[in-house]
């Protein structure tokens, strides 16, 4: 692909946990990174290592539309954040520049209540909702059964959900979690417990591919922000099960909607045996599991999706040739969660990062950064990442073990800002 990069201009709208993957890879690739976003550029490690910024922000389309004009931009991309997605969606369509979903797609993919109506025209699993719009109808509430889990219609990023185990903290948080609708609509699930699950796709020229499948090990819960997620664990122990019973079905689903290229991750439960769906993105993962799909099968879908932005195409090779679920080794991502604070010290991450288990580690905030009370319950939260490997579950628990007991962040008070991690016996080995 680098010839047909190489030379190109990519305008990257916002910051966020992809962003610095994708400056780095395009970069290699010969392609000059233009960052946009309203960040101070002096606390924005993106926009120090763009080829050039813009102090505009990612929702100032015809701004940004005039700007690449004026430059010749070729290929306009968003990483991870659906706010900004969508507005590179509706510049790249005024720019006649390729984008790899149509509005429609997302639509019916990305809205939580959406995806949950295509899934039961598919007969796949999912976990019930109920959704309401604006104010709170406190007759409509009056027979639920507690705790439930409220989320905004069409948020992402953990961001405005809320946990409530009465009516009074419904009450509460209905109005919280209203701000992050701009459909001004809530979505109300059972709380479910059990494993969590992520599976991962890749699509080119039509075909849909499973690309790997992960358990997703939560803790930390505050008051009624959600648990999270401090590991996950590759293969899945119901990777066998999803592959029998649901894999087809979600295919056929996503074929049926004539999506064309890009990758889509899946957030779903396991419960007494039984998987059940309940979101999805269609979009690159906060996980940046691609690390690990490049490691095992030599396949990258943050580069497919930088590629299709720049060229219309995600790869010159089919990727259906490298590509199987069923991993030659097992891996981990670790996530390190700090509590809000000012970063002081990160002490042990170069040694982790060196071990030979280690597969990649990822930097999300660094010494200086403080993490405020409003990145509760979000992934603002995680410090910092490592990515690893080993060939049974059982050695990889104990690397996970080697590698939680040599990092360590301190407040610039001196205070440990680490939550506790994943124990290795808390790890499941069977579904």
């Amino acid at each position: 692909m680098e010839s047909q990069l190489r030379g190109k201009k990519l305008l990257l709208l916002g910051t966020n946990m992809a962003t610095m993957d994708i400056i780095k890879y395009a970069q290699s690739m010969g392609v000059y990174v233009i960052l946009t976003d309203n960040y101070d550029p002096a606390l924005s490690l993106g926009k120090k290592l763009a080829d050039e910024y813009w102090n505009v922000s990612t929702d100032e389309i015809e701004t940004l539309e005039r700007l690449s004009l004026e430059n010749k931009v070729n290929g306009v991309f968003a990483g991870v954040s659906e706010f900004n997605i969508k507005n590179a969606m509706t510049l790249c369509n005024r720019l006649n520049l390729p984008f790899y979903c149509t509005p429609e797609q997302w639509n019916a993919l990305c809205e939580k209540h959406s995806f949950k109506a295509l899934c039961r025209e598919f007969d796949v699993p999912v976990v019930e909702e109920k959704i309401f719009e604006d104010k709170l109808d406190q007759s409509l509430i009056k027979d639920l059964s507690y705790p439930v889990v409220l989320k905004p219609v069409d948020g992402s990023g953990g961001d405005g959900i809320r946990v409530c185990y009465n009516e009074n903290e419904l009450i509460t948080a209905w109005p919280y979690v209203l701000k992050f609708s701009k459909s001004r609509k809530i979505l109300l699930e059972p709380y479910v417990s059990g494993l969590e699950l992520t599976i991962f796709y890749a699509i080119q020229n039509g075909k849909v591919f499973l690309t790997g499948m992960s358990d997703r090990y939560t803790r930390h819960k505050h008051g009624n922000f959600i648990h999270m997620p401090v590991a996950y664990v590759m293969p899945s122990v119901y990777q066998d099960i999803y592959l029998q019973v649901i894999d087809s079905k979600v295919k056929t689903m996503f074929e049926s909607l004539k999506l064309k290229n890009g990758m889509i991750f899946i957030q779903a439960f396991a419960n007494n045996g039984n998987i059940m769906l309940y979101e999805m993105g269609y979009r690159l993962a906060g996980t940046q599991e691609y690390h690990i799909l490049e490691h095992e099968c030599g396949v990258n879908t943050m580069k497919m999706m930088v590629n299709y932005a720049l060229t219309k195409k995600v790869s010159d090779m089919d990727i259906s040739t490298q590509i199987n679920p069923n991993y030659s080794q097992h891996y981990c991502l670790i996530n390190f969660i700090v509590k809000p604070g000012t970063i002081g010290q990160m002490i042990g991450t170069e040694e982790a990062a060196a071990y030979p288990e280690v597969v990649h580690s990822v930097y999300e905030h660094s010494p200086g950064d403080v993490i405020p009370e409003s990145a509760l319950g979000t992934l603002r939260q995680i410090g910092f990442r490592v990515f690893a490997k080993a060939l049974t579950i059982h050695e990889l628990s104990g690397v996970m073990d080697k590698i939680h007991n040599t990092v360590r962040i301190i407040s610039d008070n001196g205070e440990n800002m680490l939550l506790p991690p994943l124990n290795a016996n808390e790890i499941q080995y069977e579904a």
